[in-house]
């Protein structure tokens, strides 16, 4: 709906809103030579009256000409803007002007070498806002489908034309990858098993990514038996999907590794959930994650190697499934004891992890997981737990997470917590020998199939989606950790 985009091209005067900017006084912060004088001191008027009604800071004001309206925006603190702000800004936008039947949008953006507090990258956070106030899945409906709102043709007046249409052109691509994860992780699971996930990806060929997908026998020759294992009690098939990007070099030396866990659907196995089953397709978090990142990176045709990969399988309590008790072997060699078959997501990303550093040897590795809720006891919905093995890529994770707005909370690794995975009768146990920390421990199980790579480990179990909408997300899936991934690799591109 809001993909149409000019600029700086000739003013259309009906059916259309033009968006303003106001900061707290209430003064115009929209771009002065590119607005109308007049205008601007008529509105100010109005809005100096309804800001004393407490209705402001957001208004749709018509004009004297037909069908033309203002929309009048408050930025209350320009000081203290995070990129979450700013995102929640655009959402209002969208949100508003969807409502209308207006065919036509213009933003008049302040002049950024005159507002130092709302940079070029701070307008691409507000067009963000309004991307994702775009967003919908309506995959399964049928009712009143051909019914969607005209897209609108949207005009953006700006003294810096080519620094945003560029800075708006990188933000649309990231967004196409935040709907991609989006969408999949909306998708039920009996339609998005395991086998369509991998055809899904395959999909993604055509923007120039080499995909090559392991089904069970390429899995069982490459010894992946802990993902073999705890998909066995499911009808569907496991895979494993590899996704390179060769962007630097043909050779795809020293890439950037990504790793997602991808249950696509996770009842627990033999011990069962018992609570919250609806919400146990969003456990193929990681994996969307992943998948929506690496079509992005291929759409900003980023000049470096990255490899996305992901391991897809279903957790069920079938007659073949996997028992607490069992011991089962993986692709590094170690020998597993299971506790617990609801401790399954660090079992699929063993092998992952261990055949992304044997196959690929990644100058740096980072998963993506919805893996434990000890990290929703301990960080809510607002953060995301970290983990790293090495301080450099600890630091360049901080700063992407600061600079997409992607919230991370450092967690500790310890060789106290490591103990607390020693098996008697194997070589780990996949769970913790005593209660708490179990966050921490699952990463500490982790970092055994690292293989000393530099590596992180993100559990976005408390992000990855939400029980109800905030002021940039509907209820469901937030696309959370797509940025944060390719923030990090533009800056290792640059």
């Amino acid at each position: 709906m809001f993909r149409a985009n000019t600029y700086n091209s000739i003013d259309i005067k009906t059916d259309c809103i033009t968006v303003l900017f106001f900061n707290k006084s209430i003064d115009c912060i929209s771009d002065a030579a590119l607005c109308d004088t007049s205008v601007i001191k008529q509105l100010s008027s109005h809005l100096q009256m309804l800001s004393h009604a407490n209705t402001f800071p957001v208004a749709l004001l018509p004009d004297s000409a037909s069908s033309h309206y203002y929309l009048c925006i408050q930025i209350d603190n320009l000081k203290d803007l995070t990129p979450y702000k700013l995102q929640s800004i655009g959402a209002k936008i969208g949100n508003h002007v969807s409502k209308t039947s207006v065919k036509n949008l213009t933003f008049v953006w302040p002049n950024v070498n005159h507002t130092p507090e709302l940079s070029t990258t701070s307008c691409g956070q507000i067009f963000k806002g309004l991307l994702l106030s775009d967003y919908v899945f309506d995959a399964c409906i049928t009712k009143n489908r051909n019914k969607k709102r005209a897209p609108f043709r949207i005009q953006h007046k700006t003294s810096t034309p080519d620094a945003l249409k560029h800075e708006f052109s990188h933000i649309s691509a990231v967004v196409d990858g935040e709907h991609l994860c989006k969408d999949l992780m909306h998708e039920p699971p009996n339609r998005l098993t395991p086998s369509e996930f991998s055809a899904r990806i395959q999909e993604l060929s055509s923007l120039g990514l080499t995909i090559d997908i392991l089904d069970e026998k390429r899995l069982n020759e490459e010894n992946m038996h802990a993902l073999l294992s705890v998909g066995q009690g499911s009808q569907q098939e496991s895979r494993l999907a590899c996704i390179r990007w060769h962007g630097k070099s043909d050779d795809l030396k020293d890439p950037i590794c990504f790793v997602g866990k991808g249950v696509c659907y996770d009842s627990g196995g033999i011990n069962i959930k018992l609570s919250n089953l609806v919400e146990m397709k969003y456990d193929m978090g990681g994996a969307a994650c992943v998948v929506g990142a690496m079509k992005s990176i291929a759409l900003l045709k980023l000049p470096i190697n990255v490899v996305g990969i992901v391991a897809l399988t279903e957790n069920m309590p079938g007659g073949n499934a996997y028992r607490p008790s069992d011991i089962i072997s993986s692709r590094s060699g170690m020998q597993i004891e299971v506790l617990n078959t609801d401790a399954e997501g660090r079992l699929i990303l063993a092998d992952a992890l261990d055949y992304a550093a044997d196959v690929y040897k990644p100058k740096a590795m980072l998963d993506l997981a919805t893996l434990t809720g000890a990290i929703i006891v301990g960080l809510g919905h607002e953060y995301a737990g970290l983990y790293c093995n090495d301080d450099q890529l600890l630091a360049d994770l901080q700063a992407a997470g600061k600079n997409s707005g992607s919230k991370l909370w450092h967690m500790p690794l310890d060789p106290a917590y490591d103990k607390l995975m020693d098996s008697q009768i194997a070589d780990v146990q996949n769970l913790s020998a005593s209660p708490g920390a179990g966050s921490i421990t699952a990463a500490q199980f982790l970092q055994r199939f690292s293989k000393n790579t530099p590596w992180a480990h993100i559990d976005i179990a408390g992000t990855a989606w939400i029980n109800s909408p905030n002021d940039v997300h509907a209820k469901g899936p937030t696309g959370y950790g797509v940025s944060l991934l390719i923030e990090l690799i533009a800056a290792y591109a640059k």
